[in-house]
């Protein structure tokens, strides 16, 4: 599922890389997101959050693209760390908001026990 476009990355960020590599850096970014969710039983929707989330994944994929020189590399890496972080934030209140009260996202077993038959 898409969570952002890219004209949503392009006015967050001013990039001016192509379309295409745009679209695939999003992809990622949802696809993470979607992996995250999912293994948690829960399916994303579109809403504010998930763009948010998405945005931030993006833009922390777009940093990951810059070449940087050994002074610049570990602002990046910190910039990096800063947009995952927020973005791993803003999935963990979604599943707060979003998983009922009282129950849980992984699946529960039943023990069968062998009655004699």
């Amino acid at each position: 599922m898409a969570y952002c476009t890219t004209a949503d990355l392009v006015a967050l960020t001013d990039t001016t890389l192509d379309t295409t590599t745009l679209a695939a850096i999003i992809t990622d970014a949802d696809t993470e997101i979607d992996s995250y969710l999912n293994a948690r039983g829960v399916t994303g929707a579109a809403c504010a959050e998930l763009k948010s989330a998405a945005l931030k994944l993006a833009n922390a994929g777009l940093y990951i693209r810059t070449p940087q020189g050994s002074e610049g590399a570990w602002t990046t890496a910190a910039s990096i760390k800063i947009l995952r972080d927020a973005a791993f934030q803003i999935l963990d209140n979604y599943l707060i908001t979003h998983t009922a009260v009282g129950t849980t996202s992984t699946p529960r077993l039943s023990v069968v026990r062998n009655r004699g038959c």
